[in-house]
């Protein structure tokens, strides 16, 4: 199952979590500078596993423990053990995250289990010493390659739809290709266990492969109306302040910017070659980071036990999703509903300023993921030749649309709770030591309040790309429900998805960690043989 008991585990199994490079700031509690609490703090914690995670400790950007103790000036808690403890009382509170980083650079998935001089290291899956596992050699990946559909026979061994095999489109040939599985009885000669297509496309390009292979509501292959419904994200929305002149000449500048490179790769290339002096990671300087450190997870008053808004901190206004919205023409509208401009109000360029970002963790708001036929597949005029190439393929695409009995994404609710949000915001910053570090606010600007706020978050709310839900997991009881407990779909043998499509409700937090245990434990479900097969909804 996917219990606490069952997935903590993995959890653990996956992390590789280094704690020496935490140096708690001098307001940092007593409590944890402990070795004991310490140790309490990091009992949910891996230390043996692929993923190497480190706290943002020893590089922080200047604005960061000065809007930590602003919030603890204003009486926000300190969340001392950091944002993973699993007890809900203890991860409200302000503080720092965690990083996934190895020698300067993104410790990701690819690096991690398919770099050459790293596929082979074993690790366990179960948290113990007993059972590991390795990438196998004869893996291949093909690059280049767009999955249409999956292939289905109707009319399987048992006279149910049962997959056997995708249809992409090959870069590299330039035309529909088709790998099929191999046979059952050959496969389970060698392995024990049945062939199987998995699906791993993300929860908005699974259900639109499903959608294109006769899966789905109304489907030729099999009804299953939960495809592409339930779709979930973390809507945020934001507020910056203008930086004073002394705080913002501590942040990497177009002037500073060529020769801190010039250090990191520098370090990144020391770090490789040696990685026993710890001295060096000291050099990797601002691009040896995120490029922000510290957040927040706060109760709303409409909150229950578990924090219900994430706060996080940017030294400059570097938040992907506000930078794309700004670069857009203010002209040019998206395709997609979740993506149009609805207002036209930007954060100022050119003036030093930081940002906060309001997440709503717990949003009544939802999305679709539609089979837009009608949709191409790539916009602008000079795209003209590529749309009726794709065309001739009969690719298509998925939209995100509200469900048709909404008017609105965000509920009333949500906008209220995101409100508050932006507004804590506002009472943090007018405390010192970040009240003394910063002026105005720019963007939305101070007289941005009352029903002018809830508007504004109503128009200018953007997406966190938190994307999860549209092929969820339930039982077989659950109508809306595509894949079971087993991450087997519904009516259809032999296809599985692991993604984070099938995760029911958008966890509390950021989803990457999620994603990756439901893929190993994915891994142990495949491993332990033939899983037991499914019906489809009525």
């Amino acid at each position: 199952g996917w219990t606490w008991d069952n997935i903590l585990p993995i959890y653990k199994s996956m992390e590789a979590y280094d704690s020496s490079v935490l140096e708690f700031p001098s307001f940092w509690s007593a409590e944890t500078n402990s070795p004991s609490k310490l140790k309490q703090a990091t009992q949910w914690r891996g230390f043996h596993g692929p993923i190497r995670t480190v706290p943002a400790g020893r590089t922080l950007d200047s604005i960061a423990p000065l809007f930590v103790q602003s919030c603890i000036a204003k009486g926000i808690p300190l969340a001392a053990r950091g944002f993973n403890d699993p007890t809900p009382e203890r991860r409200v509170g302000a503080g720092y995250y965690d990083f996934n980083f190895r020698d300067g650079v993104r410790d990701s998935i690819a690096s991690t289990f398919l770099a050459p001089n790293r596929k082979q290291k074993l690790w366990p899956i179960d948290g113990s010493d007993a059972t590991h596992l390795t990438i196998p050699d004869n893996l291949i990946i093909r690059t280049g390659a767009t999955v249409k559909r999956v292939l289905v026979d109707k009319d399987g061994p048992d006279g149910s739809p049962v997959a056997i095999g995708v249809e992409y489109f090959d870069e590299r040939i330039g035309h529909m290709h088709a790998s099929m599985l191999k046979s059952a009885k050959h496969i389970e000669k060698l392995t024990k266990r049945p062939p199987e297509v998995i699906l791993a496309g993300g929860a908005i390009l699974t259900p639109q492969i499903l959608m294109n292979s006769g899966i789905g509501e109304k489907g030729t292959v099999a009804d299953i109306p939960g495809v592409g419904k339930n779709l979930q994200d973390h809507p945020f929305v934001a507020v910056a302040f203008r930086l004073q002149l002394d705080v913002a000449a501590q942040a990497p500048s177009v002037y500073t910017v060529a020769e801190e490179m010039e250090e990191y790769f520098d370090a990144v290339s020391k770090l490789r070659e040696s990685s026993t002096d710890p001295s060096v990671a000291n050099e990797l300087g601002s691009f040896g980071t995120a490029g922000f450190s510290a957040g927040a997870f706060l109760r709303s008053p409409w909150a229950d036990e578990n924090p219900d808004l994430q706060l996080t901190v940017f030294p400059r206004v570097i938040e992907p999703h506000i930078m794309h919205r700004d670069r857009r023409p203010s002209n040019v509208t998206s395709q997609n509903q979740y993506e149009d401009p609805i207002s036209q109000q930007r954060v100022p360029k050119r003036i030093p300023a930081m940002l906060v970002t309001i997440a709503l963790l717990t949003p009544e708001a939802r999305y679709e993921v539609k089979d837009a036929q009608k949709r191409t597949l790539f916009e602008g005029e000079h795209m003209a030749s590529w749309n009726a190439f794709a065309k001739r393929l009969q690719f298509r695409v998925p939209s995100i649309e509200l469900p048709s009995n909404k008017k609105e994404y965000l509920s009333e609710m949500d906008i209220k709770r995101l409100a508050w949000g932006l507004e804590e915001v506002r009472r943090i910053q007018s405390n010192p030591p970040l009240s003394f570090a910063t002026t105005e606010e720019v963007y939305p600007g101070a007289e941005v309040r009352d029903a002018s706020l809830l508007e504004f978050i109503k128009k200018d709310h953007l997406p966190n790309s938190h994307w999860v839900g549209s092929t969820k997991m339930g039982p077989e009881s659950d109508p809306t429900s595509v894949v079971n407990e087993e991450l087997k779909v519904k009516g259809v043998d032999a296809l599985r998805i692991v993604d984070a499509g099938v995760i029911p409700l958008v966890p509390n937090g950021n989803t990457h960690s999620t994603v990756c245990v439901i893929a190993m434990r994915a891994v142990q479900l495949i491993l332990s043989g033939s899983p037991k097969k499914t019906k489809p909804s009525v």
